[in-house]
């Protein structure tokens, strides 16, 4: 009984509108940073071959990395002459 007393009290103040009694927001997304302009980079040209060139392969400390990068290096020494 009570129960039902507190639900009709509530009800006549809106608290239990539904879906229905809901209106529709309206939400205004603004950017903190400012707008952003997009230039287009172009890219740096290629090499044709990598003869005569250094490269270096750089270990970033993960698991297995440096085996890795050690048959790299070697598949490239078999590969092309390097300086």
């Amino acid at each position: 009984m009570r129960k039902q007393r507190i639900l009709k009290s509530r009800r006549s103040i809106g608290a239990f509108r539904g879906v229905a009694g809901e209106r529709p927001q309206q939400w205004v997304l603004v950017n903190p940073s400012g707008s952003v302009k997009i230039e287009y980079v172009e890219p740096a040209p290629r090499p044709v071959t990598l003869e005569g060139k250094t490269i270096v392969l750089r270990w970033n400390l993960k698991h297995n990395g440096n085996h890795y990068l050690d048959r790299i290096g070697e598949l490239l020494c078999e590969k092309v002459k390097l300086s």
